[in-house]
């Protein structure tokens, strides 16, 4: 049973990160701008049918340089960015 929980969390961080590079390529061509929205965030809201709060997780890991490991979680791959930003090491 716990194989099949992870097996299952990596593919969710797997299809998150795809996402996420598709926002970041909507960010750089200014979609969201064009589609009169505020935000990345807000636009992904509205077009992935997510909440804000999934929105900004989305468009904080957009905007981020870092290279996620096979198996990282969305949660920790967040966190990570997060320390970076702060400049934790």
């Amino acid at each position: 049973m716990e194989t099949v929980l992870v097996e299952a969390e990596a593919g969710v961080a797997r299809l998150r990160l795809l996402q996420t590079a598709a926002l970041r390529t909507a960010s750089q061509r200014q979609i969201p701008t064009a589609d009169g929205c505020k935000s990345l965030s807000e636009w992904a809201a509205s077009r992935l049918d997510v909440s804000s709060d999934t929105a900004k997780v989305l468009s904080r890991l957009a905007r981020t340089d870092l290279i996620a490991e096979d198996g990282d979680s969305t949660d920790r791959i967040v966190a990570t960015s997060r320390l970076a930003t702060s400049g934790a090491t």
